[in-house]
């Protein structure tokens, strides 16, 4: 005795199996169609973020280097230097200059 909500499968045919499996790959070859430029849109931005943020870095880093640089190649700051290294200052008449060429 066969219960009420039972119902008979059939078996499907060969040409029916080639059929559905092509509809398959149709359907998932048009969805990868369909996304792959939006997906290759999102990791291009990303990629564009981390460039963006890897400038920014650089452009900090920079200008901290300049900022040091000044710093440390000031005319007072080398006096400092050269008075606490033991150097005093040159008397009247001690001092050349020269005339960089051009």
């Amino acid at each position: 005795m066969k219960p009420t909500f039972a119902r008979e499968t059939q078996k499907l045919k060969n040409s029916d199996k080639v059929y559905y499996i092509l509809s398959v790959t149709a359907l998932l070859s048009s969805i990868l169609v369909y996304t792959y430029p939006s997906i290759n849109t999102v990791q291009k931005s990303r990629l564009e973020q981390s460039l963006r943020a890897d400038i920014k870095e650089a452009v900090e880093k920079q200008n901290r280097l300049v900022l040091e640089y000044k710093t440390l190649t000031a005319p007072q700051r080398m006096e400092e230097i050269a008075m606490r290294n033991g150097f005093i200052r040159p008397k009247n008449g001690q001092t050349v200059y020269v005339i960089k060429k051009k």
